[in-house]
């Protein structure tokens, strides 16, 4: 068997079989007569080997979507990214994922290039993508759940009335149950967001998994955790949690405990970037930080609460990136659902009037939607 084919059993394809259906060999008991003769038993033993071989092929399948040495996960990225420039879809979606758990080369891109890497991949019809995700998922493809949860996390989908974060999660439990590390990680920073407490009961769990499954962002955010509970920088622990993040392609684990940007969602303690250096660095024109130093603003992170000041800053956001904007129009939906935290229906408004402004077609449809 060549390298392409070797790479097609682990490819997103695996998990489009359909396993096939326990009962057929007995169908042909009517065909046959019943008893069936001596040769047609032996046919039907053959069908019943058949069927379940097939079913336990299946499954097999679907769970060597996760590539296990990393010289299957640079081989199974070469295989998705081709398929992503043929067909679009779910191998880009996949492909995101891989980059995003640093699994694609080596080095892992940040939460925010994900998300532009994933919105592309959805195309223009989410549905369309949400209908074929959540497909995958059922037949029990890890890398479809994380998709679904990913589009309720990002708002890619919107089901009225009911709790996005809640879903996420669920579908993100789902993948890490499966040992998708990177589903794992997620869970654990939506866990801690969810509960408005870095070490909400499940988090730190879910970061020590991701860890283990060699996804250095998990290794990066339970060391923050430990620190925001009062473990030194100097911790033996923390330090080597970040030296793993650095080895696993995270770049701000290399830099050490103390000198990292990036933090979990809520974090605003020994190590994190404090509110006053976000807002320097939103005013060098970085859209990610307005958007996070508006949530601290908002939650009282590490400032007083300031709702004016919110605001302020999530005006600046949301009129950036397609990427902040995208994080504001689904924030907006929670401030108005109340979702998650705080419920400020106003706020939510004047978030997404910044975000249409800004370009962002969904927010402008969500503020119609609103005012009927």
């Amino acid at each position: 068997m060549g390298t392409r084919d070797s790479a097609e059993l682990v490819s997103w394809r695996a998990c489009q079989v359909r396993p096939a259906a326990p009962w057929r060999p007995f169908a042909l008991r009517w065909s046959m007569g019943w008893p069936p003769p001596r040769a047609n038993r032996r046919r039907l033993r053959f069908g019943l080997l058949l069927s379940s071989a097939i079913a336990l092929l299946a499954s097999v399948s679907c769970a060597k979507e996760l590539c296990g040495t990393p010289s299957e996960c640079v081989a199974l990225a070469a295989d998705l990214r081709t398929s992503c420039d043929k067909t679009g879809g779910s191998p880009c979606l996949d492909l995101a994922q891989m980059e995003y758990a640093g699994e694609a080369n080596g080095k892992a891109i940040d939460g925010g290039a994900f998300l532009h890497r994933f919105l592309n991949g959805l195309g223009a019809d989410r549905r369309k993508a949400f209908d074929t995700e959540s497909q995958r998922c059922r037949k029990g493809s890890a890398r479809g759940c994380f998709n679904v949860a990913s589009m309720y996390e990002w708002g890619a989908v919107t089901i009225d009335g009911g709790n996005h974060a809640r879903l996420a999660i669920e579908f993100y439990q789902k993948a890490c149950d499966q040992n998708l590390a990177l589903a794992c990680f997620r869970l654990g920073n939506m866990t801690a967001q969810a509960r408005q407490a870095l070490w909400a009961r499940g988090a730190a769990d879910a970061l020590e998994k991701a860890c283990k499954g060699r996804v250095g962002w998990g290794c990066l955010y339970l060391a923050q955790m430990d620190m925001y509970l009062g473990s030194s920088p100097k911790d033996a622990q923390v330090v080597g949690l970040y030296a793993k993040a650095c080895e696993y392609g995270v770049l701000d684990g290399c830099k050490g405990p103390g000198k990292t940007d990036d933090a979990p969602s809520g974090a605003s303690a020994a190590g994190h970037a404090s509110p006053g250096d976000l807002e320097n660095a939103c005013a060098k024109q970085d859209r990610t930080a307005c958007y996070n130093v508006a949530l601290a603003y908002f939650r009282g992170d590490g400032v007083s609460v300031d709702r004016a000041k919110a605001a302020e800053y999530f005006g600046v956001a949301c009129a950036g990136a397609p990427s902040a904007q995208f994080m504001c129009e689904n924030t907006a939906r929670m401030f108005i659902a109340g979702e998650s935290g705080p419920k400020d229906p106003a706020l939510g408004r004047l978030i997404l009037r910044k975000t249409c402004d800004g370009g962002w077609s969904p927010a402008c449809n969500e503020l119609r939607k609103l005012s009927k």
